[in-house]
């Protein structure tokens, strides 16, 4: 008796054991061509053949390529707030602490320097979940950590009293606007985010100024 032939799977619809490794392989991808050639080198084509499968994949696994960009987002928020949470210091100088939040912050950024531009587009200027959900995961946890430092300083009077909430925002944008002006400043200013001394020097330059505005 001839063995009967196996169905063929049908286009689009991977095997399971396939799945997280197709997956996967287009969020390293996107993030790749995102950090390389910018968000605007980032097609659903260009995604697809640097992470080897079908174009289809990307619609299949993330809906579209703004599903896709979003899931980039939240991957490398979810790491960054891991790195972030195992660095933050739970005790110390508040100085020695907030120190510490700038410079992660950087290293985060440093390492993703598109990130900025798709929180701006997909997270900012998206859609409703998309920001619900990014304050709930990546900023509540953030502002929490932040709040406590500046209050505990406060309290021992390491720090003058100022609004925790408001002094984040103000890091924050800094940080953000750092990369995301690259493009002017690096040829006006001659500040060059790619470069790791140029990183180091900011690092220290926005410390040194948050630190002066709000030390005792």
């Amino acid at each position: 008796m001839t063995p009967r032939p196996r169905p063929l799977r049908r286009r689009g619809r991977p095997a399971a054991a396939q799945k997280g490794n197709q997956r996967d392989a287009l969020l390293r991808a996107a993030r790749a061509l995102c950090a390389a050639q910018g968000t605007h080198a980032a097609t659903v084509r260009a995604i697809a053949r640097r992470a080897g499968v079908d174009p289809g994949l990307v619609t299949y696994y993330f809906g579209s390529r703004d599903g896709l960009l979003r899931a980039v987002i939240e991957q490398a928020a979810r790491e960054g707030r891991a790195r972030f949470a195992a660095a933050a210091p739970v005790s110390g100088r508040a100085e020695d602490r907030l120190r510490a939040v700038v410079t992660q912050l950087l290293g985060v950024l440093r390492a993703e320097p598109y990130l900025p531009r798709l929180i701006v587009e997909r997270v900012i200027l998206g859609d409703a979940r998309a920001r619900a959900r990014y304050m709930r995961e990546v900023v509540a946890p953030v502002a929490a950590v932040f709040a406590t430092i500046v209050e505990e300083g406060t309290e021992r009077g390491e720090l003058r009293a100022v609004d925790a909430r408001f002094l984040l925002q103000a890091i924050v944008g800094t940080c953000l606007f750092f990369f995301l002006a690259a493009p002017v400043s690096s040829r006006a200013l001659g500040i060059d985010p790619r470069a790791d001394r140029v990183v180091d020097a900011f690092v220290a330059h926005t410390v040194d100024l948050v630190l002066r505005g709000v030390l005792r």
